[in-house]
């Protein structure tokens, strides 16, 4: 018993958190990597991002055979700098994601072999393999709140201020990447269009793991022990839900209804709970799809400068004052007696001056 219950504190930690989501990090990290050596750059195709630019280097500098520029070195290089941006804007937690995934990516790039032919003939298939492996690795490190560099700092960044595809950042800035593709001699139009099939594929399939992930449903629960599985979505399943009084007009009876919001891998487990506490209920579910606020996504309500928060704020404090006045609230926050002071009138202003 005492050993499940220091499990349970483990499990439920602020470090157990930290360590799953490196796991997940390096796991989806791998995934990415795995993409461009073992199917990408074997075809000599290539994908967008800094990755696709050091691929880029790589291609003009002699390729496989020609033993061109290594994409650890130059997809190092070009990170430091966007390091600093990562810091500033995103914080010291995401920078030091960041370094880790940096030095992994380098490192996986350096030391994964590049086999001499291509997986397979077919360019289009490779193509949309390598998408698929890539936008599925992508979208899972990128739940762990990590990046590897380039463009994916790029894309965290915009997304933490708007509520915007990833897959579709990723898309408008790799078409770019891409297409200088073409100014290389020994490159045609038909791989810049395969290094576009293989993004197109990438962004659906990021979309696809996040969403798939994150996905969420609202829940209608009518029951009559109401306060029983209220404390079990709170104790057991750590969600708040919203209780009011229901009448079933068919039998004339009242009862309750719960209503929760939660992600959908978790409706199952309150399925079970439910029908455990209360055989009789009655469920309902729909999705979800966009859920902000405490336990969800973060409010994105694009920027605002510190010098509005500050007028929001102030502005806020004195609307409060006037309606605590008004009301004859002569308190303070701390219960201290406050003086009521009334507005100046003409005469007081005239004795001042």
């Amino acid at each position: 018993m005492l050993n499940s219950s220091v499990l349970s504190l483990f499990i439920h930690s602020h470090r157990w958190q930290t360590i799953r989501e490196y796991i997940t990090f390096t796991i989806g990290l791998t995934l990415v990597i795995l993409s461009w050596n073992i199917i990408l750059l074997p075809a000599g195709l290539m994908g967008g991002g800094f990755t696709g630019i050091s691929t880029l280097i790589f291609y003009a500098t002699g390729g496989i055979d020609g033993g061109g520029i290594p994409i650890s070195y130059s997809y190092l290089a070009m990170n430091l700098v966007l390091l600093i941006i990562a810091f500033v804007i995103l914080g010291p937690g995401f920078s030091i994601k960041t370094i880790y995934g940096v030095l992994l990516a380098s490192f996986l790039y350096r030391v994964i072999p590049i086999p001499s032919e291509a997986l397979t003939q077919d360019m289009l298939m490779n193509a949309i393999a390598a998408g698929m492996l890539s936008g599925v690795g992508a979208g899972t490190y990128l739940l762990s709140g990590g990046s590897s560099g380039g463009n994916d700092i790029i894309v965290m960044i915009i997304s933490k201020y708007k509520n915007i595809s990833w897959g579709k950042i990723y898309l408008i800035f790799d078409v770019i990447v891409i297409s200088s593709l073409y100014i290389l001699p020994d490159k045609t139009i038909e791989s810049v269009l395969y290094g576009l099939v293989f993004m197109g594929v990438s962004a659906f399939a990021i979309d696809l793991t996040y969403s798939g992930i994150r996905q969420n449903v609202q829940m209608f629960i009518f029951t009559r022990d109401y306060k029983a599985i209220a404390n079990e979505l709170i104790t057991t399943f750590k969600r708040g839900a919203t209780v009011f009084p229901t009448m079933g007009w068919y039998t004339q009876t009242t009862q309750h209804t719960l209503y929760v919001v939660c992600r959908k891998r978790m409706a199952n487990d309150i399925f079970k709970m439910v029908k455990e506490l209360d055989e009789t209920s009655f469920i309902t579910v729909s999705p979800a799809s966009s859920v902000f606020g405490a336990g969800f996504e973060p409010i994105k309500a694009g920027f605002r400068s510190n010098k509005k928060k500050k007028q929001a704020l102030e502005g806020d404090q004195e609307l409060k004052w006037e309606m605590r006045v008004k009301a004859g609230v002569t308190q303070d926050g701390n219960g201290m007696i406050v003086p009521e002071v009334s507005a100046p009138t003409q005469h007081d202003e005239a004795s001042q001056t």
